[in-house]
């Protein structure tokens, strides 16, 4: 595959710390960004269009063109590359992006993402349908879930696999759905269909993971998908979309909005800091996208607004973790005091995950008590810093009923009652 434009990276500094880098020429919108290493990434975007980078986004090639169909998804799979996009378009790379084979797919549906477990067996979605191979894409078998649109699928291993859809009952009644799969894609059951809209991405990081979608949902897990719950629950008219959402560690990720917006949490999505918005930019941005190659380089991109009808791809990237040097929205949520959070899911069965935030460092004993007041178990018992925290406590050898889980602090001391209900 030849290397028609080599992409010379300038920038300029927004104050908080995410850099715009500027183009050469325009490009059409970008739709994913993904590395598969520290120094080698694609971008994918509409008519086609591939960038790729060999010195971790210092500089992008463009690849020649082998399509005009728009490219919306990117997965990699034991060094392989995977991309998809509309009319059926499915195509890998073997060799780092360099060059790409068709791979056959006999469906004209649009497709909104990908996701191989091994170099046979992958998923694709797209409309009303989820469609899977066992032989590297030589034949694929399709399930169709009438009324409802696709748009992200996500497993964790051969079996257990995941897939998020809009199910449509009527005009403008319509739920936010997430299905599982616990056979490899046998059969799909819902977990969760919830009045609202699209959800765009899947994200796991260990048992960690991460829905989000239109309305700044966002679903959380911590025992590999088993149960899902909001953090921060959402409620009209709140009516922001969340496009792309990255994890470096069960804690600390960034998710990007479409109003111009990149926002971080350091506590497992109970709160968002603004790191960059429209006051930065002075422009109308889509950011489709977000990744980190660590904790302090990361790129977004997408799209940004031309005219009234056209659009063009953007890149922006941070070395530093995109910290904000000024505090540019009040509505950004950083309240480091001491504070033990209510238990979620609540009541549970038999796992539940309970986070807490300390103003500076100290002794942390988090313990659970019965409501005699013996103690159960010490759940954490350490000099911990200033910062955000969440533990598991796992109740499979306790009985049914109300008990206390208390959090001291040097001089701080909070209790709260959880429910377990077998």
């Amino acid at each position: 595959m030849r290397t028609l434009i080599l992409i010379f990276i300038f920038t300029f500094n927004l104050c908080a710390q995410w850099f715009e880098v500027v183009l050469p020429q325009t490009y059409p919108v970008f739709n994913k960004i993904k590395f598969i290493n520290d120094d080698v990434a694609i971008i994918v975007g509409d008519s086609g269009t591939i960038l790729r980078t060999t010195d971790g986004g210092l500089n992008w090639n463009k690849l020649l063109n082998i399509t005009s169909k728009n490219l919306k998804s990117i997965n990699i799979a034991q060094n392989i590359f995977y991309v998809c996009g509309d009319s059926g378009f499915i195509i890998e790379s073997t060799n780092l992006g360099i060059s790409w084979n068709s791979i056959s797919f006999q469906f004209q549906t649009n497709l909104s993402d990908i996701f191989f477990i091994d170099t046979l067996n992958g998923y694709v979605v797209g409309e009303n349908s989820i469609f899977k191979t066992t032989n590297k894409g030589g034949n694929w078998t399709r399930q169709t879930f009438d009324n409802n649109l696709f748009q992200a699928v996500y497993f964790i291993n051969k079996d257990t696999g995941f897939a998020t859809s809009l199910r449509i009952f009527s005009p403008g009644n319509f739920h936010s759905a997430i299905y599982k799969t616990t056979n490899g894609g046998v059969d799909w059951f819902i977990q969760i269909s919830t009045p609202g809209e699209e959800l765009y991405e899947i994200y796991f990081i260990d048992s960690v993971g991460y829905i989000i979608g239109e309305h700044e949902k966002v679903f959380r897990t911590t025992n590999y998908g088993s149960n899902w719950y909001e953090p921060h629950p959402t409620t009209p008219p709140r009516t922001e979309s969340f496009f792309s959402t990255f994890f470096i560690d069960s804690l600390t990720g960034w998710i990007t909005g479409d109003v111009e917006k990149i926002y971080k949490t350091s506590n497992g999505a109970l709160s968002w800091d603004i790191q960059l918005s429209r006051l930065d930019l002075n422009k109308a941005v889509f950011l489709n996208s977000i990744v980190f190659k660590d904790s302090n380089n990361g790129f977004a991109v997408g799209s940004q607004r031309i005219n009234s009808t056209d659009f063009a791809g953007i890149i922006f990237k941070t070395t530093n973790g995109g910290i904000t040097s000024v505090n540019e929205d009040q509505s950004s949520i950083r309240d480091f005091q001491y504070k033990l959070h209510q238990n979620y899911p609540n009541p549970f069965n038999p796992i539940t995950a309970i986070s807490y935030q300390i103003k500076e460092q100290g002794l942390v004993q988090l313990k659970v008590y019965n409501l005699l007041g013996q103690e159960i178990v010490t759940l954490i018992n350490a000099v911990q810093p200033a910062g955000n925290y969440e533990t598991l406590f796992d109740a499979s050898n306790l009985p049914s009923g109300v008990y206390i889980y208390s959090l001291r602090v040097n001089d701080f001391v909070q209790n709260n009652k959880m429910t377990l209900l077998k």
